[in-house]
């Protein structure tokens, strides 16, 4: 693959035998406060290729050799989950359009059914962003 690259800009490749692809995007994107401690500049934060490189990730084990099975079972269960967060935004944004439809005409039975919606909305929403995090760092 062809680009350009100065001083601020690396390229972070895999490899292939000790890590999925796709559970090193979920590290890193959940993992962002790892990086800050080892970022400077003021406006723009960089982060050096050597402290990137320092960064331990954790990796699930099957006989002492980093497990892709797992990895890719843990990558299942994060995009499960994000697929899940995201029908809770939607039935929120659902909620949110019906609770404004109908705001002059709510009866007793409806105030309550949407109290209990908004509250099953949110504890799903609560767990699934509490949990997917901790999959990650299990392992290390």
């Amino acid at each position: 693959e062809e680009g350009w690259l100065n001083q601020h800009i690396f390229k972070v490749e895999e490899d292939k035998k000790l890590i999925n692809h796709r559970y090193l995007f979920y590290f890193v994107k959940r993992s962002i406060d790892l990086f800050k401690k080892d970022t400077h500049g003021s406006t723009m934060k960089h982060i050096t290729k050597g402290n990137f490189d320092r960064i331990k990730i954790p990796l699930p084990l099957s006989n002492g050799n980093p497990d892709l099975k797992e990895q890719e079972r843990i990558v299942n269960i994060l995009e499960k989950a994000e697929k899940l967060k995201e029908r809770g935004k939607n039935g929120e944004r659902l909620l949110d359009e019906y609770l404004n439809y109908t705001k002059g005409s709510r009866t007793r039975k409806d105030k309550k059914l949407i109290s209990n919606l908004q509250k099953i909305i949110l504890f799903n929403l609560k767990k699934i962003i509490l949990y997917a995090p901790e999959l990650l760092l299990k392992y290390s």
